[in-house]
């Protein structure tokens, strides 16, 4: 058992305008294709180095401290766990780091660039 987080994808003023015009002109498709995505980050289980999801790399790169890495999407995201608790870029750092002494899933993960990645995308 674990704890799931999320990426919320900010949204601002004129994408809030849009969606509220599409919802107007009773566009419910376009205006759900507009939404921000919910992008779940990964899992934290008891006794185990935190899990990231790769999303199959399509939010962020595989190497840490580029401008294409976790650790510049998650400044541009709000995080919340699986019961809706919001949760700092801050205090999400010091969980993760917290967790790095404990021993990574090498069954249903592997290291890149010192965080463990699932090699699957679907999580329970």
């Amino acid at each position: 058992m674990g704890t799931n987080y999320y990426a919320i994808q900010r949204a601002d003023e004129s994408l809030k305008n849009s969606i509220k015009q599409a919802v107007d002109d009773g566009d419910f498709d376009k205006a759900k294709e507009m939404m921000p995505k919910i992008i779940h980050i990964g899992k934290s289980s008891a006794g185990w180095q935190f899990l990231f999801n790769h999303n199959d790399w399509q939010y962020f790169g595989q190497k840490r401290g580029t401008v294409d890495s976790i650790e510049a999407f998650l400044k541009c995201v709000d995080i919340e766990n699986e019961y809706h608790d919001k949760v700092t870029l801050d205090e999400f750092w010091r969980m993760v780091e917290a967790k790095q002494k404990f021993k990574a899933d090498t069954e249903y993960g592997s290291i890149h660039h010192g965080l463990n990645y699932s090699n699957y995308t679907e999580f329970s």
